[in-house]
């Protein structure tokens, strides 16, 4: 998808924001990205709100040592921005170091202070 149309490639510049922040464990970052209501569902199927999804990255309870958002399809539809797209991801859980494939949905949200992340949801992708 070529994100010729300025405000999809605001929001991807925000996702790929996203990722950079998640590989440094930069919750101040995430804080500011993410909507108080965050709700992260991850492709595991556990789910975090946004105080524990800062927290367990916080604490170093999980560290992503990579992550790479690509193949985007960004949909606008008023002051909500839905985000298709595929993550590669290597994430550590205490001694425990796994890959992560899945495709997610980020939804965005307009609010007062700009663009925030509502909800993710992801699932795993089809083994290729």
């Amino acid at each position: 998808m070529s994100l010729t149309d300025p405000r999809q490639a605001e929001i991807w510049a925000l996702e790929e924001a996203r990722s950079a922040a998640m590989v440094r464990g930069d919750t101040a970052a995430l804080d500011r990205l993410a909507s108080d209501g965050l709700r992260y569902t991850h492709s595991s199927g556990g789910q975090d709100s946004k105080q524990s999804w800062l927290s367990k990255i916080g604490s170093g309870a999980v560290r992503y040592q990579s992550v790479t958002f690509t193949e985007p399809f960004i949909t606008l539809a008023g002051d909500t921005a839905l985000v298709w797209a595929r993550m590669s991801a290597v994430v550590v859980r205490g001694a425990q170091t796994d890959q992560v494939s899945s495709l997610y949905l980020a939804v965005w949200m307009r609010q007062p202070a700009g663009w925030r992340l509502a909800a993710v949801q992801s699932t795993p992708a089809p083994k290729t």
